[in-house]
């Protein structure tokens, strides 16, 4: 199996007494303020009200897919067929159920907010969606599987990654040095949009990834925060958003939360400036760990998107929406990152590992294509100046040959 590692290893540095401001240009690190998200609510996955789940069986789907790819699936319904041959269940709300699928068959399950349904679907009345396996039609023993899932008694099995990448373990013994504020960044990984010369740049408004909260211990006192982020820049038009995952323990018993950040013109948005706020911050229960979150970052009318998926229950939450009169359209740069903010008085260690960060599919939206990491983005550097954070990047070969896949750690 053809595989590339690298293993990125340094030591801590301090950063003076707070972050640095972030300037006009994206090209400087986006750092997010503590305050950032105080206040905001907790979010709430979507009612199935709010949700389109079609299900088929594996042979309707193997006599119908357009695609010869099997990671890709292409269908087209008619209105008419749509209605006729998948018809509402009386038993689940917006549950369509092919006529043929028998209780024991195999299922394959298309889900999603009927929001983003009406962003993807092409036809405004029928089924035509172009759209990849791993998110989108999710294969169940049957669908008596799907609803215990939903009912909270069985999780989803999610692709293991765990024997197609490997990192160095970072832990350690000892304590912070007392500062009245400490904070670090690390921005250890840049991907660069390739240039397919002599054929056309790639357009991407749609990324598709998983981000992992994986391990989380801490022994310590005072307060502290990590991010750990992927972070897609608008060069162009000097935007960017974040799907950040933060471990806290401003709480008596610590908080994990996932949510996104917005820049328009290098210049962070107040959440409050958003045209949608979702349902707020998701908070994933430590006891869940690992806990995957599929994250769908989509450019269009003027709007940028972002929605989370729960890859383990099937849920689904409110999309984020911001609303820019001056849009930039195209991804063209994705870096990953860690920050740690930490108070005055800090002693202990804190072990927090988002593992993996992983981009699975991009949009290519002027081929009308979709297409894997390793043919849009190249590997242009990374920053080994600090052993707060230990990386890999893999590029994988065989069964995984094109996903980008980087895990990163927090250790004191």
């Amino acid at each position: 199996m053809k595989r590339i590692i690298v293993s990125l290893l340094a030591a801590i540095l301090l950063v003076g007494s707070s972050f640095l401001p972030v300037s006009g240009s994206p090209n400087d690190h986006l750092l997010i303020p503590r305050d950032y998200i105080n206040g905001a609510p907790i979010a709430k996955p979507l009612p199935e009200s709010e949700m389109i789940t079609i299900l088929f069986s594996k042979d309707w789907i193997n006599k119908y897919d357009l695609d010869p790819n099997p990671e890709i699936v292409s269908i087209s319904i008619s209105e008419s067929e749509l209605s006729n041959n998948f018809p509402l269940s009386k038993d689940f709300v917006n549950r369509q159920v092919d006529k043929g699928l028998n209780l024991d068959d195999e299922v394959i399950m298309l889900r999603m907010p009927l929001t983003l349904f009406d962003r993807l679907n092409v036809d405004e009345k029928g089924l035509n969606v172009t759209l990849p396996v791993s998110h989108f039609f999710r294969s169940f023993r049957n669908s008596g599987t799907i609803d215990a899932i939903l009912n909270g008694t069985e999780l989803a099995e999610v692709a293991d990654s765990d024997d197609s990448y490997s990192y160095e373990n970072s832990e350690r013994e000892g304590s912070l040095l007392n500062e009245p504020l400490i904070g670090w960044h690390y921005e250890w990984i840049t991907l660069l949009r390739n240039n397919p010369w002599p054929y056309p740049e790639y357009h991407i408004n749609y990324l598709i990834g998983q981000t992992t909260p994986s391990i989380w211990t801490h022994v310590s006192t005072d307060r502290w925060d990590i991010y750990q982020e992927r972070e897609i820049y608008m060069r162009s038009g000097n935007d960017a958003i974040e799907i950040t995952v933060n471990y806290n323990d401003n709480v008596e018993y610590g908080r994990i939360l996932l949510f996104p950040a917005f820049w328009d013109n290098g210049v962070q948005v107040p959440i409050e400036q958003w045209e949608s706020q979702g349902a707020g911050l998701i908070e994933i229960p430590p006891g869940s760990l690992p806990h995957s979150f599929g994250y769908h970052v989509q450019t269009g009318n003027s709007r940028y998107y972002v929605t989370f998926e729960d890859m383990n229950t099937l849920y689904w939450y409110p999309t984020y929406v911001y609303y820019d009169p001056d849009p930039t359209y195209y991804f063209d740069e994705l870096k990953g990152s860690s920050e740690l903010w930490v108070e005055t008085g800090f002693s202990g260690d804190i072990h927090a590992w988002t593992s993996p960060v992983r981009d699975e599919w991009n949009y290519d939206i002027s081929r009308g294509q979709w297409l894997r990491p390793r043919t849009v983005w190249q590997i242009v550097e990374w920053t080994p100046e600090m052993d707060f954070v230990d990386i890999v990047v893999s590029w994988m070969g065989t069964n995984y040959d094109e996903l980008a896949t980087w895990s990163y750690c927090n250790s004191h």
